[in-house]
């Protein structure tokens, strides 16, 4: 039996298999598309890039802005390398697709944040993403007078909801207040990932877009 002949046979073995268990070969590609798109969607939760949804307040020199409403070039507060505030400028606006949302509730407070599985947040333990948070967890938050105070993670919980999200590429500090909360514009090699933003920019080269996200000036 050659090549071509084993691989009628086995396809003829499947087909019987399907056929025994009363599967189609319609009901079967149905299958497999459900377990494409439970894959595809998987796939964007973990590789999504971190982000927030529509209406996160941003710190910027302003007072509060929604995240949505914040343009390229803003000056924002972050946080540096010294624990300080800091005033950085927006690099780049990144608008996702929707996203599955995730809820961060902190310690005496009534506000949420709502942001996607991979948002990287500055804590005690140094960068940990959205899913990886734990209850007790320190974040770094501004209070009203612009200073830095610690707030703990009351709970994270992933939601059903699925929303439009926004990122903040940010120079200098790569990172900004969201929710009044510390984060990070990347969860890692932000530095190299910046400069290389900027090459791409500076050589006039379209900024490299995946289909999940688009850049808004």
């Amino acid at each position: 039996m050659d090549d071509f002949q084993k691989k009628q046979y086995e396809q003829r073995k499947i087909d019987e298999r399907l056929a025994d268990s009363g599967m189609t070969n319609g009901s079967n590609q149905s299958l497999i598309t459900q377990k494409q798109e439970e894959h595809r969607r998987k796939q964007e939760e973990l590789n999504g890039g971190g982000c927030f949804a529509v209406g996160t307040k941003i710190s910027t020199l302003d007072g509060f802005v929604p995240i949505e409403e914040v343009s390229e070039s803003s000056s924002v507060l972050s946080l540096s390398k010294s624990g300080e505030t800091n005033i950085s400028r927006v690099f780049e606006v990144r608008r996702y697709r929707p996203a599955r949302i995730w809820k961060i509730c902190l310690t005496g407070h009534s506000q949420e944040l709502r942001a996607t599985w991979g948002h990287p947040f500055l804590t005690s333990r140094g960068v940990v993403r959205t899913r990886f948070l734990r209850r007790g967890d320190h974040l770094f938050k501004l209070n009203e007078s612009n200073q830095i105070v610690r707030t703990c993670v009351a709970s994270v919980e992933a939601t059903k909801e699925r929303e439009v999200v926004y990122n903040l590429i940010v120079d200098d500090d790569l990172s900004y207040f969201a929710g009044g909360v510390a984060v990070n514009s990347f969860s890692f090699a932000g530095k190299l990932r910046l400069a290389c933003l900027k090459f791409r920019r500076y050589r006039g080269l379209a900024t490299p877009t995946l289909p999940r996200f688009d850049v808004r000036p």
